[in-house]
């Protein structure tokens, strides 16, 4: 069963000095999904799902999407999405963005792309 918790009371409980037990009880989160964010570097410093870039390569990715008026063509999701393909294959990423993907991506930096 997947039910969603305060954001802050998972991050306060795994960076709590308390046991996961006792920090269960006090931030109302399961001890399990303490400890699995404990345990798992890549949970520390995030919480949900993991992206496929790294924020500094998602910016890279923003900064060329932002050139492209300049080149006369306007983001559109193909466009974006087409880019982004490519832009994987350079990082060696074996995930090619889908729908969704871009659907995320453009939510997140509606107010740094003016998308078409």
């Amino acid at each position: 069963m997947m039910f969603a918790l305060p954001q802050q009371s998972l991050i306060d409980a795994v960076n709590s000095a308390l046991d996961s037990t006792s920090a269960a009880k006090l931030y109302n989160v399961p001890a399990s999904t303490i400890r699995r964010h404990r345990r798992n570097q890549c949970l520390k410093n995030q919480i949900g799902c993991p992206s496929y870039l790294t924020s500094s390569e998602e910016s890279y990715f923003v900064a060329l999407l932002q050139l492209l008026p300049d080149f006369g063509t306007q983001p559109t999701g193909e466009v974006a999405l087409k880019l982004a393909n490519d832009y994987f294959k350079s990082l060696g990423l074996s995930d090619n963005p889908g729908k969704k993907w871009l659907s995320l991506f453009v939510e997140r930096h509606s107010e740094e792309i003016k998308w078409k």
